[in-house]
């Protein structure tokens, strides 16, 4: 990387780069620390900024989706415990004929209010759309209950359809989870889904 890249060359670089948002903003910072002629700092200082905003932005997003999924993740253990059975689900339109897991109906907020308000899920493509969800019942002895809660992270895809993915009966369904996952070090942007489930995370 060299400052006579462009700012689009740089940031492309830097998105694809195996890094920390923190240590993204260091290679930033230290490319400004050069000694520039005055119209090229300025655009320099511009194009920092922006780029701060957006690692700023993403990571309070994602810390606010996690946090949001603690949340969902006593109200549905406080549903099983009056229902012996985790809400149900169903696959519903997400747009662009994007077919999505998600809760069936609004159990969490009544008649029982588990939840004030249905959990929706800021990485969907409209940013109105409820987490991604999945439930599993148990059909027989020594068979488990479980769920599945997934946003779609910040590249507002889902990766993973948990349907066709998660069974708390089988440990290489959590192997599987773990590869969909979403992971910053891979770049702020990019693919996997926020997960979290009944046995795993948050």
């Amino acid at each position: 990387m060299t400052i006579n890249q462009s700012p689009l060359q740089i940031l492309l670089l830097i998105k694809k780069a195996k890094c920390l948002p923190e240590q993204k903003v260091s290679v930033i910072i230290s490319l400004m620390n050069f000694k520039l002629h005055k119209n090229r700092f300025i655009y320099g200082s511009i194009f920092l900024v922006l780029i701060l905003f957006l690692l700023h932005r993403i990571l309070a997003q994602t810390g606010g989706a996690e946090f949001s999924h603690r949340q969902v993740r006593v109200a549905l253990e406080a549903y099983f415990i009056d229902h012996n059975a985790y809400p149900p689900w169903e696959y519903k339109d997400y747009g662009k004929n994007k077919l999505v897991a998600t809760f069936k109906n609004t159990v969490l907020t009544t008649p029982v209010a588990y939840l004030t308000q249905m959990p929706i899920d800021i990485f969907s493509a409209d940013g109105k759309h409820w987490y991604s969800y999945y439930s599993v019942t148990a059909k027989k002895e020594g068979e488990k209950n479980g769920w599945i809660l997934i946003s779609a992270g910040p590249d507002r895809d889902y990766d993973c359809d948990a349907p066709k993915v998660y069974d708390p009966n089988t440990t290489s369904s959590l192997q599987i989870l773990i590869k969909l996952e979403y992971d910053a070090t891979n770049g702020t942007i990019s693919n996997g889904d926020l997960i979290s489930c009944s046995e795993w995370r948050f």
